[in-house]
């Protein structure tokens, strides 16, 4: 009878670690509840979200951004992100993109120069640029997160491999450019 009792407990014993474990890998259902939904995407590709089809056509880097009359330069470089995005159902824009770089840095926000891309009627795409201002040595594997709810808040984002490997990141750190906001849309 003492073997069975003790077989029965190392099995419970067992039972509960296992459980233990199980529960640990688990994830939280409101943090999956709350997560947004990723569209991974390559540069060029139309990516289908909730509320609308953005598209990144490409990327360029400037050493000098002037807009009202300002003339901002940096140490590192300007990259110019072209997007686009077309509504669904009602007027949306986009929240302001977040560079990604291969590291996870997180580059966006507040800085030097700051753009918008306006407002998408439904059908119409909006087409904008938006710059961001990065350090060098960034660029290479650097992705780009743009929705209309700003990340953390759930809806869908996408994020676009923006193709840029280490030798375009290196020409695009080279460039001498100016990039005039007032003239070509910002």
């Amino acid at each position: 009878m003492k073997r069975r009792q003790a077989a029965t407990a190392v099995a419970v014993l067992a039972a509960l670690s296992v459980g233990s474990v199980v529960d640990e890998r688990l994830q939280d259902p409101n943090e999956v509840l709350e997560r947004p939904y990723d569209h991974h995407a390559a540069l060029g590709d139309e990516v289908a979200m909730r509320t609308g089809t953005v598209v990144v056509h490409g990327v360029d880097g400037a050493a000098k951004v002037r807009t009202f009359k300002t003339l901002a330069s940096t140490p590192g470089v300007w990259l110019l992100v072209d997007v686009s995005f077309t509504a669904k159902d009602s007027t949306q824009s986009v929240a302001g993109g977040t560079v990604v770089a291969a590291d996870g840095r997180r580059f966006g926000g507040k800085q030097a120069v700051m753009t918008s891309c306006g407002v998408s009627i439904p059908g119409v795409a909006h087409h904008c640029r938006q710059l961001f201002e990065l350090p060098r040595g960034v660029l290479a594997g650097a992705s780009f997160e743009v929705s209309t709810a700003g990340r953390g808040q759930a809806d869908d984002v996408a994020v676009i491999d923006l193709g840029i490997d280490q030798a375009k990141a290196t020409r695009l750190e080279a460039s001498t450019s100016t990039f005039d906001a007032d003239k070509e849309g910002a």
